[in-house]
């Protein structure tokens, strides 16, 4: 598989904008997603409640390098990271927690409120969460190349996974610890906490591999 080829291919400046475009409507969506835990949250830890417009927001500003033509291998790889994992998580969640999402893997199509309800929301969801974490193999090989990267990138998801789940407050009311999302029960939290961490450590460890993987770094 010529991974490198496939990235470049990605990389095409129109397919580019367009990528760029709908994570600009992501991240919109993202932040008002947040707004009622952020009225719930002190506001120093706001910039650890929004998992996934954050990623969306790190990942969008490396491909604006890209679109420049100043690529940053840094800004990829925690953009990359922070995608892949939030996106698997989400999927996880979904699946893990089907009834109280109301979710199913197929929409209602026969839905009285349309696409966007009964339920459907979340199938939505689970589908362009996947697609985050498809698109870290649009910098694979514009990732870095040195280990010391790869460490410290995964060191700072694993503390941000702790302090999701072990931060000694219950500021939204839901009657447990932590600040991931509010929207997520405290049901079999231990389980979720421990799945969480290795989906970052999986994620480190499969960027490290498409690093490795694709030819020796290029230009955009």
């Amino acid at each position: 598989m010529d991974l490198a080829g496939l990235s470049r291919r990605l990389r095409d400046t129109r397919l580019l904008i367009g990528v760029v475009l709908v994570n600009l409507v992501g991240i919109a969506y993202g932040f008002v997603y947040y707004v009622p835990q952020f009225a719930l949250t002190p506001g120093l830890l706001w910039p650890l409640v929004p998992d996934s417009p954050m990623a969306v927001l790190l990942m969008t500003v490396g491909l604006a390098f890209v679109l420049a033509g100043r690529w940053r291998p840094w800004v990829n790889l925690l953009g990359a990271a922070a995608m892949a994992k939030v996106g698997l998580w989400t999927a996880f969640v979904l699946l893990a927690f089907p009834e109280h999402f109301g979710f199913s893997l197929l929409p209602d199509l026969g839905c009285e409120t349309g696409l966007l309800g009964c339920g459907n929301l979340n199938t939505v969801l689970f589908y362009s969460h996947l697609g985050m974490a498809l698109e870290a193999l649009v910098v694979a090989d514009l990732l870095p190349r040195e280990p010391g990267g790869f460490l410290a990138v995964g060191g700072l998801l694993v503390a941000h996974d702790i302090l999701d789940y072990a931060w000694p407050a219950d500021h939204v009311g839901r009657g447990c610890e932590g600040i991931f999302p509010h929207t997520v029960p405290c049901t079999n939290v231990e389980l979720t906490f421990a799945v969480t961490v290795g989906l970052t450590l999986a994620t480190m460890a499969g960027l490290w591999w498409m690093s490795r993987w694709a030819s020796s770094p290029v230009e955009p």
